[in-house]
């Protein structure tokens, strides 16, 4: 026997791999198929797309799915790493050596 009342609407919350802010407001349907209702803009933080979408849709439950690799630290800091580690090396093998004493 399946339950009579329909799920509640929900507004799903989540964050881009841009590290924008993105959310949707998905209501049940009979046919199986919820209706998505997707922002029209991105927003910097969590806490903005959380108050643009709860303007929106007060009263509605809000959920985040989990982000698969979470804890792990970002692409681009790591990327950021490596290039200043090959920058100091660059700079210290083409870096012109002067012994004390001796000029050039």
């Amino acid at each position: 026997m399946s339950d009579p009342r329909p799920a509640p609407p929900v507004i799903e919350l989540w964050q881009e791999p841009s590290r924008l802010w993105r959310w949707r407001y998905l209501e049940p349907s009979e046919n199986g198929r919820p209706l998505a209702f997707r922002a029209n803009k991105d927003y910097d933080s969590r806490e903005a797309a959380l108050a643009s979408a709860t303007t929106a849709y007060p009263g509605v439950a809000v959920i985040q799915p989990p982000v698969a690799g979470a804890g792990r630290a970002r692409p681009g800091r790591t990327r950021n790493r490596l290039l200043l580690a090959a920058a100091v090396v660059v700079v210290l093998v083409l870096w012109p050596r002067r012994r004390p004493g001796r000029s050039r």
